[in-house]
């Protein structure tokens, strides 16, 4: 549709994945509709096996290894062919760019459905709202072994971390 406009967003699996490549850790669709003013997100399963089309060479693979190796051209690719989605616009980032993300917006306020220890057991999470700082967030958002749902809950948590941060960027204090 003409009033749809799809966003990929891209999280990368490395510290400096922007410099030197990397996998796609975490991929969600926003898709802002003009006509209603509703924003809508998927979140695609890294995991995933789809088809690639890489240097004209048909292949198999996970999804998220598109990015290593084609960049975000063989990504958008790869979600297009499998999907049947249109890509109007991508943004990538990788661990670091997204910690600085959020802490430059002073952190932001996430409910979580879980009372869990997050990835590589550095931070502890509480049923309900957990102001995280940037490495908070990036536990938070990464986590998929701590709960029953597995990658399910991982791509939930991911989409509560982007609508916190929507919802701080529109926030008065932020705009003082």
């Amino acid at each position: 549709s003409k009033n749809v406009i799809n966003i990929l967003l891209v999280g990368l699996d490395s510290k400096d994945a922007l410099k030197y490549g990397g996998r796609s850790d975490s991929l969600i669709l926003v898709s802002l509709n003009k006509k209603t003013e509703k924003i809508s997100m998927c979140s695609f399963f890294r995991d995933s096996w789809c088809y690639m089309n890489l240097s004209g060479k048909d292949s198999y693979s996970k999804i998220n290894s598109s990015y290593l190796y084609g960049g975000p051209d063989a990504l958008i690719d790869t979600i297009e062919n499998n999907f049947k989605i249109d890509i109007d616009y991508y943004v990538a980032v990788d661990f670091s760019s997204f910690r600085d993300i959020i802490d430059a917006l002073g952190g932001v306020d996430v409910h979580s459905d879980f009372d869990f220890v997050g990835y590589h057991g550095k931070h502890h999470y509480v049923v309900g709202i957990n102001h995280l700082n940037g490495a908070q967030a990036l536990g938070f958002a990464r986590e998929r072994y701590a709960f029953p749902t597995g990658d399910n809950q991982r791509g939930k948590n991911q989409m509560a971390v982007i609508n916190a941060m929507i919802n701080k960027l529109v926030s008065p204090e932020l705009l003082k």
